[in-house]
């Protein structure tokens, strides 16, 4: 019986069938036969192909596009002449294939809905949720599906566009598989379902505290079911092999959204501004009634609120004009000027002043109320400064304001 693969992917005339073939070798060359032209013995059995759905439980829906020539040839001009070599193809032939799994059928129709059946038709879970599990595994590991990929960890400067040196640390398991299960793997990235995930901003305090307090360290390696090696090596290489110093830094640079397009300092900034602002960091709360800074601060024993001129009301001074009002270098009337801050005190009687600082930091008449009664009345000049004065240097002066201002005045005289 002579098959003939047609559409010249491969020509070949098979022997009779009666003891030369097995039953499985048969099968074989009538299923690659459908799949290359779309015909068993040259006969379109399947006119528009195969349809999954008659054949396999679990899906539904109509679902053709297993065969590469279900639909005829097409031409690709994007061409790899080593494939073509390797498997000694036709320019169109290869142009088809490409156009089969990327284009018109099988990565977008066939591979999602095979993936989506339990085991062992698939892997029970769609395309999104198995490149997790797969990426969760080389975290833990440094293995995909058991195989050592990336020999020394992923080199995030061979994936990821504006880094251009070596970036390797993003994996615990690195270089020493730590076993981490998939289970724990996942819960350790679930924001939404466990608040000590290590992307959760709460969370990441406690792994932090963890560090030095063995009842958090206890309470993290039972919620997400840890040993105390795998503990061991997760603060490593959160907060010293590499994630914290080499890994956040880098791709903190790239620009959104793979990055925020700055450096760890200018974006802690930017977030200390929002908080002063607003009252919010990234949009949360984090510091209802304000930052105490009795409690961030070594050497204040009290309660010490009112750095944030949007403590209780976010002022919504934008983060441009935020930048401004504390860059002395380039902008003469900053608040961290010292010919700036008399301006702001002239400001309080004067409206040509006080124009003139509203248009020079773009605020509203609202906001600029806002920081004059902060500035002189309601907290910084009468509660945060002498209490910030009272601190040893480099963060104060070590004495409070009367004696400070005898020390000055002594100076002069």
């Amino acid at each position: 019986i002579p098959i003939i693969i047609q559409n010249n992917l491969h020509v070949e005339y098979m022997p009779s069938l009666s003891g030369l073939l097995s039953v499985n070798e048969i099968a074989r060359a009538l299923f690659m036969e459908q799949w290359a032209n779309g015909t068993i013995l040259g006969e379109k059995l399947y006119p528009e192909g195969i349809d999954f759905s008659e054949i396999v439980e679990g899906i539904n829906e109509t679902l053709v596009g297993f065969e590469v020539g279900r639909v005829g040839a097409f031409s690709n001009n994007t061409i790899k002449n080593n494939i073509i070599n390797e498997f000694n193809l036709t320019s169109t032939q290869m142009g088809m294939i490409l156009y089969w799994l990327f284009e018109e059928s099988f990565e977008d129709n066939i591979v999602p809905e095979l993936m989506k059946l339990p085991p062992p038709d698939g892997v029970g879970m769609n395309l999104l949720q198995y490149a997790k599990v797969l990426l969760l595994e080389q975290w833990a590991n440094g293995t995909v599906l058991g195989e050592v990929m990336y020999p020394g960890g992923i080199n995030s400067s061979d994936i990821l566009e504006g880094i251009d040196e070596s970036l390797v640390g993003f994996e615990v398991g690195r270089l020493i598989p730590s076993n981490i299960t998939i289970e724990s793997a996942s819960a350790l990235f679930d924001e939404d379902h466990f608040q000590n995930a290590l992307t959760n901003d709460d969370g990441i305090d406690q792994w932090i505290k963890a560090i030095t307090n063995g009842s958090i360290r206890t309470i993290l390696i039972n919620e997400f079911n840890l040993t105390e090696t795998q503990m061991d090596m997760t603060l490593y290489w959160l907060f010293e092999e590499s994630f914290k110093e080499n890994i956040v830094p880098e791709l903190m640079k790239l620009p959104p959204p793979d990055g925020v397009g700055m450096n760890v300092t200018q974006y802690a900034r930017v977030l200390l501004l929002e908080q002063w602002t607003n009252g919010t960091i990234l949009g949360d709360e984090m510091y209802p009634g304000g930052i105490d800074f009795s409690e961030i601060l070594g050497g204040i024993n009290e309660s010490l609120v009112g750095f944030e001129v949007g403590r209780l009301d976010p002022t919504n001074i934008t983060v441009e004009s935020a930048l401004a009002l504390f860059d002395e270098i380039h902008f003469q009337d900053a608040l961290t000027n010292d010919n700036g801050i008399q301006q702001w005190k002239e400001a309080l009687v004067s409206d040509t002043v006080k124009n003139a600082l509203i248009s020079e930091f773009n605020l509203t008449s609202t906001q600029m109320d806002a920081i004059l009664y902060w500035l002189w009345e309601e907290s910084f000049e009468n509660n945060i400064v002498p209490g910030l004065m009272q601190l040893p240097p480099p963060d104060g002066v070590g004495m409070n304001v009367t004696r400070y201002a005898r020390i000055l005045l002594l100076e002069q005289w």
